[in-house]
């Protein structure tokens, strides 16, 4: 199959793949709890006007970085609806990332065309990235940072200019969520120079690298100086301690077993992808000897297993999601062992069709998680807004992050000042006493009142909104001490 129509065939996979990400982007409301981060730090420049700092309900919010939230804002000036807003770049990185997979591919096998539309193929059936490229989340950001770095790493024997492109895309992904890209382009780079596919000192003589270096470091170090020199180690806390950290950080080896395992469970019945191809492909790696000696089929198999241990022994919150970055990285690999085993070009197209055609169901489901009604969180968050005294505190409370109304969605429509705060109902337990002395009204979900009422004593329901209801509580009096305050008990009725 010649070049130009494995390029033709990549656009098209691209064309239907946008085709299909465009599909229900304008349905009014979000569905997904983070959407409305998404959404309030996007509204956040709007209000504020400064472009060097991140709010969320008016206040700052140090833990992401911005590009993704600049990007929102701009298409909310040019009159775009809120939801495609921040829903129409995620689309847009998921599209460019079946592109910088197909390039990646290339790096990985050059004399062998077909294999950039075999893994385009692969890529653009992916269920995962399909989901996460039709929310309003900055994951799809994150993996096409880190294919397209990869891509152009890979590329730099041929064409030096590439690492211009890797230092780009690195810093672009550190200024989109986390500077994942620019990590694993310093292990890839290190990998190949250690088996001799790049050269040690020609690489750090070449004006190229070096460009590409101070690119990718200007544009990664570029945020972070501007919120140390504006909020000194508050942003180190927040972003570093508890966004990266806070949450990969390994887990003491007695929990592993437990709840570790527990969760894993849950990331299978969530988003079985990666289980399910990663040791099939680590298997046929090692059985294959055209890509055994690939050192970089190798290298992207192994950033996907260590990602998925990586993961596994992760303390904090994450989240199945975090997984995507790999779609692409298991999708060259796997197009390099159907080209290294199929006859012919054709057969090797053949096969990627019929994988594309047994995924495709399970893509197909993903379209449902784009409507949301969230006529309950509109109507309870501007019944909040309405009834809400200066005096009074607004609590938002939510029994988790699976309920059907994200917490994130009422503070959204109702609009609120800043001194709500959004509490899971534990932590409302463990604060009750120092926001238990403030007139408090809010809402928390219907079925978790009565756990509401066990915390707050004096909250009485005054209205309900389908699954949501609005409370209030008077602000609990200081007890007095002696015999004054037990009689005074005593003759309360």
């Amino acid at each position: 199959m010649s070049e130009s129509r494995v390029r033709l065939g990549i656009v098209l996979v691209a064309i239907v793949y946008a085709l299909v990400l465009s599909v229900g982007l304008a349905r009014p409301h979000l569905g997904i709890w983070d959407e409305y981060f998404t959404l309030a730090r996007s509204a956040g420049f709007l209000e504020t006007g400064d472009m060097l700092q991140v709010t969320n309900n008016r206040r700052p919010s140090l833990l992401k970085p911005p590009i993704q939230y600049w990007l929102g804002a701009a298409a909310m000036k040019a009159g775009f609806s809120d939801e495609v807003s921040v829903r129409m770049w995620s689309a847009l990185f998921a599209v460019g990332t079946v592109f910088a997979g197909a390039w990646l591919a290339r790096g990985v096998v050059r004399e062998t065309p077909v294999i950039g539309l075999v893994a385009a193929l692969l890529i653009a059936s992916s269920p995962a990235l399909l989901r996460y490229g039709r929310t309003g989340l900055l994951e799809s950001g994150q993996v096409l940072s880190v294919a397209l770095t990869l891509g152009a790493v890979f590329r730099v024997r041929l064409d030096p200019r590439a690492w211009t492109v890797a230092g780009v895309a690195a810093g672009f992904g550190a200024l989109q969520k986390a500077p994942l890209a620019l990590g694993l382009a310093v292990l890839a780079v290190v990998v190949l120079v250690a088996f001799g596919r790049l050269g040690g000192r020609e690489t750090l003589r070449s004006g190229w690298f070096r460009l590409g270096a101070l690119l990718a470091v200007s544009l990664a170090a570029f945020w972070p100086v501007v919120q140390t020199v504006r909020f000194g180690d508050l942003w180190v806390k927040q972003y570093l301690s508890s966004q990266l950290v806070g949450r990969l950080a390994p887990v003491a080896g007695e929990t592993i077993a437990g709840r570790q395992l527990d969760r894993w469970l849950r990331f299978y019945s969530e988003w079985p992808e990666p289980w399910l191809v990663a040791p099939v492909l680590l298997v046929a790696v090692l059985l294959v000897p055209a890509v055994r000696r690939s050192v970089e089929s190798v290298l992207l198999l192994g950033f996907s297993v260590a990602a998925l241990c990586g993961l596994y022994l992760a303390g904090g919150a994450v989240y199945p999601r975090y997984l995507l970055p790999i779609v692409p990285m298991l999708a060259v690999v796997a197009a390099h062992l159907i080209v290294a085993l199929a006859p012919s070009a054709r057969a090797a197209l053949g096969i990627a069709l019929c994988l594309v055609v047994v995924q495709a169901p399970q893509a197909w489901r993903q379209h449902d998680l784009v409507a949301a009604d969230m006529s309950d969180a509109v109507a309870a968050g501007a019944a909040l807004r309405e009834r809400l005294a200066p005096s009074e505190m607004a609590v938002v409370a939510f029994a988790s992050a699976d309920d059907p109304i994200p917490p994130t969605a009422i503070v959204w429509y109702a609009d609120l000042p800043s001194s709500v705060r959004m509490l899971s109902l534990p932590r409302l337990a463990a604060l009750r006493h120092r926001i238990g002395r403030h007139d408090l009204r809010g809402t928390v979900p219907k079925g978790h009142f009565a756990t509401l009422r066990s915390i707050l004593p004096t909250a009485v329901a005054t209205a309900e909104y389908g699954s949501v209801v609005l409370w209030e509580a008077p602000a609990t009096r200081a007890r007095r001490s002696g015999p004054t305050a037990a009689l005074g008990a005593r003759a309360r009725p």
